[in-house]
């Protein structure tokens, strides 16, 4: 399980940004139909297909913000 925070962490040391992800962010009360928890089991792509992930979500993120620096333009 990766908490927003961690995620936001793990994107800031990607993009090499020098301060806390704590201070870009405002908290607020959760709303009544909001889903506080959500992950994702793959233990069915596992056990029917075999499927086994290659790289880990750090790898993935650092992969995709590489892509999108090399071909996205503003």
């Amino acid at each position: 399980e990766t908490s927003i925070n961690a995620l936001g962490e793990m994107i800031r040391e990607i993009l090499g940004i020098h301060f806390s992800i704590e201070v870009c962010l405002k908290y607020r009360e959760s709303l009544k139909a909001e889903v506080l928890r959500s992950f994702a089991d793959i233990s069915k792509a596992r056990s029917d297909l075999g499927w086994i992930p290659q790289i880990s979500l750090e790898q993935g993120l650092r992969r995709s913000i590489e892509y999108f620096i090399e071909n996205v333009k503003a």
